[in-house]
């Protein structure tokens, strides 16, 4: 997920820091369009294979120790693709998995709450499949999902979808990179782009230029009329990685001097991780506020890298962390800062099954011929209100679940 379900919690922002805002120059254009309203089409269910691994990768045994807490449900493996975002509808316990194939039509599945039973819609193909798809759930828990320059307004109810083709920003940009929703209204931001936009499924379009230093944007995390901009990196020679809080209505904008891997909302506030200085913060109106965490938290803390991912549970007591690249998912206590760690598979493979590495120079000659190992990579987590964990594992094509104790 670039980003999970909005929240309906309004954030208080004191109006000596618009007034503040105002003075320094912040104040952003705001710019609105409209189009016709996009036709209805239905959403068309279709019945589904499990896909058939052709490359041995379901013939591994993982090579270390997984925790009891760990399982791969049946019924949410072999999927049909690529399963690159998950949401969970908190209200009814849907299940949504937005799922990419390597041929085909990008696939929409629902697990509804108390089966095993996974419901598949097809949402067409246009053009190349997408690098960056993302997947939002509306504040009526309706799936929003951005596929390339499109983006696709959902209602199970009636098995109906809208699907709007975004003309080019301002900037010229087009490609989706980062998505959240506000109530009913998708708020996105695209590749090299200086401007957020505001999507609505009647075909309405909101321009909003980004403050200078945030034009590029890797997490979009929406809270009423405010969004949180979270950049990840320093860029070359620009500007420095940072967390900025956006009014989308009067373009009053603030920043928090820390530079984070991930974020996510627990009422009021924001948690974020952050990589300068390296911990766990909470950011609120009253300020920010260093979070306790014990050794092997800050140890993971410390490799989560650009595709991290945090999640705060439903409860609002742990916060859960992960990175494509860890094969590990971590759980953290708010109140104690303790951790527990959440070892997933790895496993031993030999280059030639899948793809050879490249050699460490051109005399050293192939590294096929050598086992090397190759990680659960994790794309996005959702919490259960009773505290277990799912897990987009793209290395399987499946899901699992870690069930604490």
């Amino acid at each position: 997920m670039v980003s999970g379900q909005a929240s309906t919690a309004k954030w208080v922002v004191p109006l000596s820091a618009i007034a503040l805002a105002a003075a320094a120059g912040v104040i952003v254009a705001v710019m609105q369009t409209s189009s016709a309203a996009p036709d209805l089409q239905v959403l068309e269910r279709i019945v589904v294979a499990p896909a058939e691994a052709d490359n041995g990768l379901d013939t591994l045994t993982a090579t270390n120790t997984i925790d009891d807490a760990v399982t791969f449900p049946d019924y949410l493996a072999d999927l049909p693709g690529t399963p690159v975002d998950i949401e969970l509808n908190q209200e009814n316990g849907d299940l949504w998995i937005l799922v990419v194939p390597a041929d085909g039509d990008n696939l929409l599945l629902k697990n509804a709450a108390g089966t095993t039973d996974l419901i598949s819609y097809r949402l067409p193909k246009r053009g190349a499949t997408p690098a960056n798809s993302a997947l939002a759930l509306s504040g009526r828990g309706d799936p929003v999902v951005a596929l390339g320059d499109r983006v696709l307004f959902v209602n199970p109810e009636t098995e109906q979808y809208s699907e709007l083709t975004l003309s080019p920003d301002t900037s010229g940009s087009v490609l989706i990179v980062g998505l959240d929703v506000a109530g009913e209204t998708a708020i996105l931001v695209r590749r090299d782009s200086q401007y957020l936009s505001e999507v609505s499924s009647d075909g309405e379009t909101t321009e909003i230029k980004l403050p200078q230093g945030f034009e590029t944007v890797d997490q979009l995390i929406a809270q009423g009329d405010w969004v949180w901009l979270i950049r990840k990196a320093d860029s070359q020679g620009g500007a420095p990685a940072g967390i900025g809080l956006l009014n989308r209505l009067t373009g009053a904008f603030t920043t928090v001097s820390r530079k984070p891997f991930a974020a996510d909302l627990l009422g009021e506030r924001l948690i974020a991780a952050t990589w300068a200085p390296l911990g766990l913060v909470s950011i609120a109106e009253s300020g920010t506020t260093e979070i306790s965490v014990d050794d092997a938290g800050m140890d993971l803390l410390s490799r989560l890298g650009p595709d991290g991912v945090l999640e705060v549970g439903a409860e609002g007591q742990y916060v859960w962390i992960t990175a494509a690249s860890l094969s590990s998912v971590g759980r953290i206590s708010l109140d104690t800062g303790r951790s527990d760690v959440y070892d997933l598979p790895i496993y031993e493979i030999q280059g030639t099954r899948v793809f050879c590495p490249p050699p460490e120079s051109e005399s050293s000659g192939s590294a096929c011929s050598e086992n090397f190992e190759m990680f659960t990579h994790v794309a996005a987590i959702v919490i259960t209100s009773a505290g277990d964990v799912y897990f987009a594992d793209t290395t399987m094509n499946r899901l699992g679940l870690i069930s604490p104790q």
